[in-house]
């Protein structure tokens, strides 16, 4: 996804129903942000979804779209945005059209459970990929031919997955920095006072925004994973719960995830004992600030 040259890099984003709304803004607001500070616009993207008809996300607010996803020969990057029941949607027709158009396309990006819709067409075969965490066992057993990695995105050659809506936005961060340089990240970054956790593995390691496994065109990792000991995110779902996917829609009274009533840590560190949770967030962000400014003077020097 270069876009060096003056012309704005373009993308396509097919939304499936019941979507989160954090997720669509993971994605297409990082590319608006991008184009006011860089006062030209360096992107421009265009939403479909599977029928033509506007998305009902899972908070009720509907997205509208350009229209229909109906690919011909286009080349531009295409993402595949999904949250929950993506079974609903992979028809067969919907699966032909994605697998006619991975001939064309330069990267394909199935973001959250949008991995699933693209391991269905077999355009996962072979590639490392990373999905939400409580769909990461059922993921592999359903398809041992993708490697899964336990990281918040993963890059792997023409393949793009995330495992979430704030590992998407690690992702368009790491993707705005290759085009278009690691200060321009960062003002997007700051724009929206977004801090990403980090750890103190990797800060001498080339500099990139986000958490991912960086692989050569075989495949095989060229570096550690995040943290540099190979920790990820680790299911935490209690014995015998569903997945989302698997959530009846009568299961409870809680709205917005289907009645579910598991129990979900935040991936990453350990929760600290007796710290209130904006103890606990405000830590994180004083670490993580020291240590992003800390990679940046290693780039900033790098450079010299």
């Amino acid at each position: 996804m270069d876009s060096s040259t003056s012309q704005a890099q373009h993308l396509d984003l097919l939304i499936l129903p019941e979507t989160n709304l954090i997720l669509v803004a993971s994605v297409v607001e990082p590319l608006r942000a991008a184009n006011r500070i860089a006062g030209r616009p360096l992107y421009s993207w265009a939403l479909f979804s599977p029928d033509g008809n506007a998305i009902e996300t899972k908070s009720g607010i509907p997205i509208p779209v350009a229209g229909a996803f109906r690919p011909q020969r286009e080349t531009a990057p295409l993402f595949v945005l999904s949250s929950y029941h993506w079974q609903r949607s992979a028809t067969v027709q919907l699966k032909m059209f994605l697998s006619q158009t991975a001939r064309h396309r330069e990267t394909m990006a199935g973001i959250e459970s949008g991995s699933w819709l693209l391991a269905e067409a077999s355009l996962l075969d072979n590639f490392s990929a990373t999905t939400h965490w409580e769909d990461f066992e059922d993921f592999s057993a359903a398809y041992p031919q993708v490697t899964m990695v336990r990281d918040r995105f993963v890059i792997d050659r023409k393949r793009i997955t995330t495992g979430g809506s704030l590992p998407t936005l690690d992702l368009m961060l790491e993707l705005i920095r290759r085009a278009h340089g690691y200060s321009l990240a960062l003002e997007v970054s700051r724009l929206f006072i977004y801090e990403q956790e980090r750890t103190r593995g990797d800060l001498l390691q080339v500099p990139a925004i986000g958490n991912m496994r960086i692989l050569d065109a075989r495949g095989r990792c060229s570096g550690k994973a995040y943290g540099g000991d190979g920790r990820g995110t680790a299911d935490t779902r209690p014995a015998g719960a569903p997945g989302r996917h698997q959530c009846p829609a009568s299961a409870g009274s809680l709205q917005g995830d289907d009645g579910c009533r598991s129990a979900r840590a935040l991936s990453g560190a350990p929760a600290q004992r007796g710290a209130s949770q904006g103890d606990r967030d405000a830590d994180g962000v004083r670490r993580y600030r020291g240590d992003f400014r800390l990679q940046f003077l290693v780039f900033i020097f790098a450079q010299l």
